[in-house]
């Protein structure tokens, strides 16, 4: 039986080493990310700021190439953004409060790119994507707070008193956005029509409801944005 599985695999070895086929004339492409972080600053006895964000994103397009290094295509892109701050003000004796404010919001972006491919080394590549994007971001704002006057707290018992927080104020908002980005992408193709992708950053230009004045320049190579996924060519 063993004698049997190694001649089989000999005989896949070739296709399963063999890199993008340049006959190949669409490409599915599926990333993600996911980021759970959490930062603390501040003097624990007098005021504190903790932070939290956690965000997934899942990123679907369809290309059709156009030459063996240019490929052009739509996809879509889904975010979905939660952070969280919890500011403390203890003051010895006297009082302690408690905020909370937090955001949720939800990004639906339309795109239209084009990708090149140069190949690294035998199955690796280097595929920069530069795409036009455009679409709408939904979100709500809340603020709660929690507070106790003339109450002597030791610091170190402080507790998140989340049981007793009140809502406080609530904005629900929406935008349109548009972005030009530049997407460094790495390619790693294990047989002719599956690879692995890795999208390692963003570097672009955004506005906010059409105006120039809510612009935004984007350099950002930190592996908590990075995206991973697959690639299946046809």
């Amino acid at each position: 039986m063993h004698k049997y599985f190694t001649f089989a695999l000999l005989l896949l070895l070739p296709q399963l080493l063999q890199a993008q086929s340049d006959q190949n004339k669409w490409s599915f492409r599926l990333n993600g990310g996911y980021t759970d972080q959490t930062s603390s600053n501040g003097v624990y006895y007098l005021g504190n700021n903790q932070k939290s964000l956690r965000d997934y994103n899942v990123d679907f397009s369809i290309g059709r190439h156009l030459s063996k290094t240019w490929e052009c295509g739509v996809g879509f892109y889904y975010q979905r953004q939660k952070d969280r701050t919890v500011s403390i003000l203890f003051v010895p004796e006297e009082f302690f409060s408690e905020q909370i404010s937090g955001t949720t919001t939800e990004f639906y972006i339309w795109k239209f790119y084009l990708a090149g491919s140069w190949r690294i080394c035998n199955k690796f590549y280097f595929n920069p994507i530069f795409s036009i994007n455009t679409g709408d971001a939904y979100g709500t704002m809340k603020y709660l707070t929690y507070k106790a006057g003339d109450t002597p707290l030791d610091p170190y018992e402080l507790r998140l008193s989340t049981n007793d927080l009140v809502l406080t104020d609530r904005e629900d908002f929406t935008y349109d956005l548009f972005s030009i980005e530049a997407t460094p992408a790495f390619t790693y193709y294990l047989n002719n029509h599956f690879a692995l992708n890795l999208q390692t950053g963003i570097f672009g230009l955004s506005t906010i409801d059409g105006k120039w004045s809510n612009r935004r320049f984007m350099a950002n190579v930190n592996p908590n944005c990075w995206r991973l996924g697959l690639v299946f060519s046809l």
